[in-house]
């Protein structure tokens, strides 16, 4: 397995490894040997889900308040492009988003820790993505952040049209919004965005497959 460096506390883009042949190929998905050497999420993992989507479909941007979890992400069928925020309260990239580019010719993973709101644009015509959860999902306990919130915007494909559901559509719930309010509340953010103005705007970019933005004075 070989990682990529994120400026992301905790988050890992990883490529597995895989083995080509003239029937095809296989690629050893998890190993949980490895990954802990490697630092990423425990050994086990409680749920595995295998969300199938069409193009311009919008996921997220989903989280857990109270019982966060830590997710591995991959694509066995079609691309995607991953969006991630960093809302642990005590990180130091607390604030700061990212996209990824993960599909099936790109054999590449994301490692997401708790305190992150994740989401995904489909870019295919069809897409399979698995995610691995490190703590069984609570619908009573999700929260979602609007996909065009000023925070992320920018780092969706300009001119796209995302298809949605209701919920992901619509506003967040106002439980939502006290719980992100009693993360900034408790986080020291002098200590990593110098003020509460420079949670949005500005933005800087990395490489095509991995696009950062950052909070910025305003």
């Amino acid at each position: 397995m070989t990682r990529e460096r994120v400026n992301l506390t905790g988050a890992v883009v990883s490529s597995p490894r895989r083995f080509d042949d003239v029937r095809g190929f296989s690629r050893e998905l998890w190993n949980a040997e490895c990954w802990a050497e490697n630092g990423l999420l425990p050994r086990t993992f409680v749920q595995a889900n295998d969300p199938r989507s069409v193009r311009d479909v919008l996921r997220g941007m989903d989280l857990q308040r109270r019982r966060p979890q830590g997710t591995w992400v991959t694509v066995i069928r079609g691309e995607i492009l991953a969006v991630v925020v960093d809302l642990g309260p005590r990180a130091a990239t607390f604030g700061r988003s990212a996209a990824f580019e993960l599909g099936e010719a790109k054999s590449r993973a994301l490692t997401v820790p708790r305190g992150f709101t994740q989401g995904f644009l489909v870019g295919s015509d069809l897409v399979d993505v698995v995610y691995h959860t490190t703590v069984p999902y609570r619908p009573g306990d999700k929260g979602t952040l609007l996909w065009d919130d000023p925070c992320i915007v920018g780092l969706w494909p300009a001119g796209k049209t995302p298809r949605l559901t209701a919920k992901d559509a619509a506003p967040p719930t106002h439980a939502f919004l006290a719980s992100l309010q009693a993360v900034l509340k408790g986080a020291d953010t002098s200590k990593r965005t110098g003020s509460s103005k420079e949670k949005r705007g500005g933005s800087k970019s990395g490489t095509r497959s991995d696009i950062s933005r950052t909070p910025s004075p305003g």
